[in-house]
């Protein structure tokens, strides 16, 4: 009952958009970082707040917006800071990643620093997924996994380039589109997607831990996620439509796959942090879709799907979806499609 009556809180960007991420700092609101994607204008970073003011009604009760000239591609929140995050952005020859800080002042972004290490263009950073202040991070290009410790000072303003613990190179010509950290002690393992085959890497030793070779039967593969309660678990979506659930541990099939939920390729899967029975998924079809997992015993692989509301509300492409932060209410979640 819960899921059909909530009503939606709409925002609309001046620009178009594709990443949209919680506030992983903030536990006490649910905030979201959408960033957009003009050619020709100055963009934006907007921090979003939704609020349940009533029951099953929400509300946008603030929306900050910073300034960030260039396209927005990707956005990795600082886990323990919320005035810190990561942009890969377009800067005309490639795609680059920098970290900013939030002026509390003004509109303006303070660049505290640019990765500098990459030959290619970053896809994406990520943080390592532990609890407390690590400030261990992963880039993440076509060619390779980069692991840095950043030494962030309290102090506003430009930093040293970070240390380089370990670089993995992959082989030429194996286009990646996405990554995932395992959320596991000693946070050694990596998951990343390359084209349409899975690989796991090892950051201590550098080599490959597994791979799952079509994964998905076409195309990319657009989105990873692990299940933070199983972190043994992730998910995949991908161009041939599917959403497929594998374990580590047994990499060699899928313990189970949604082929019934989009009929374009699958840009965003995310498992619910608090509650992992709980899925969000969408593609290019313009659909969100919210399952529900029942996970078969113990000792057993597999789960029951349930699809619990289908939301057509978008007229474009749906490129992400994000579960809010809030530990009081944890089933608020946001997406984000291309037309802003």
């Amino acid at each position: 009952k819960m899921y059909e009556e909530t009503t939606a809180a709409v925002c609309g960007l001046p620009f178009q958009a594709r990443c949209i991420v919680p506030e992983l700092a903030d536990t006490e609101h649910n905030r979201f970082l959408v960033g957009t994607l003009s050619l020709r204008e100055e963009n934006e970073i907007h921090s979003i707040a939704i609020e349940e003011i009533s029951p099953g009604e929400l509300d946008i009760v603030e929306d900050t917006v910073f300034v960030h000239k260039r396209e927005v591609w990707n956005i990795s929140p600082c886990p323990f800071d919320s005035s810190l995050f990561f942009t890969c952005y377009n800067e005309g020859t490639q795609y680059v990643a920098a970290l900013w800080r939030k002026n509390e002042n003004n509109t303006d972004l303070d660049q505290v620093l640019e990765l500098e290490s990459h030959r290619g263009s970053v896809k994406c950073v990520l943080w390592q997924p532990s609890a407390g202040t690590s400030e261990t991070i992963l880039s993440m290009d076509d060619t390779s996994l980069i692991h840095y410790d950043l030494n962030i000072s309290s102090e506003s303003g430009s930093q040293t380039q970070p240390k380089v613990k370990s670089k993995i190179d992959y082989k030429e010509g194996e286009q990646t589109t996405t990554a995932k950290w395992r959320p596991q002690p000693p946070y050694s393992e990596v998951i990343v997607s390359h084209g349409t085959n899975i690989k796991g890497w090892d950051l201590r030793s550098g080599k490959e831990t597994f791979q799952i070779n079509r994964a998905h039967q076409h195309g990319k593969i657009r989105a990873l996620d692990f299940n933070s309660n199983k972190p043994n678990q992730f998910v995949s979506g991908g161009d041939d439509c599917n959403i497929k659930f594998w374990d580590i541990k047994k990499p060699s099939d899928p313990f189970a796959v949604l082929d019934s939920g989009h009929n374009h390729w699958v840009w965003g899967v995310e498992f619910n942090k608090y509650h992992d029975q709980l899925v969000l998924s969408s593609g290019s079809d313009s659909i969100v879709n919210l399952w529900r997992l029942e996970w078969e015993e113990a000792g057993k692989r597999g789960v029951r799907s349930q699809l619990l509301r289908r939301y057509d509300d978008h007229e474009h492409s749906v490129y992400r979806v994000a579960w809010g932060n809030n530990e009081l209410n944890p089933y608020i979640f946001a997406s984000l499609s291309f037309d802003g």
